[in-house]
């Protein structure tokens, strides 16, 4: 099986979770860790999606570029979600978000990290 076809199946599988998740449960009766799964599951259903889209799309990015990016654009919506679900998101933590987003994108580069 090649990598896009198991990316493709994970990404099913998280799907399935996601489903099973929001429409079999009640967040008052789960346990935290369970609370905490949805934000995990949609960072890696976002993760595994943009890294296929920017396989697609831009086909002559490096590997360690497309991560990087990967991570940015699957890590914003999946933090402003957060701040979002406990009543504390203004524009001005989406405008920090953002820049620690971008600055932390930045700081990844020039250490070769990502």
């Amino acid at each position: 099986m090649s990598t896009k076809n198991k990316q493709i199946l994970l990404m099913g599988t998280i799907v399935i979770l996601l489903n099973l998740m929001f429409f079999m449960t009640t967040p008052e009766s789960l346990p935290l860790p369970f609370l905490t799964a949805p934000f995990v599951l949609l960072f890696a259903g976002l993760y595994l999606s943009m890294q296929l889209v920017l396989a697609n799309i831009a086909r002559n990015l490096r590997p360690k570029t497309g991560r990087g990016l990967s991570l940015a654009i699957a890590a914003l919506p999946v933090l402003l979600l957060l701040l979002q679900s406990i009543g504390q998101l203004t524009p001005r933590d989406f405008v920090i978000t953002v820049g620690l987003i971008a600055g932390l994108l930045f700081y990844f580069r020039k250490t070769d990290f990502l």
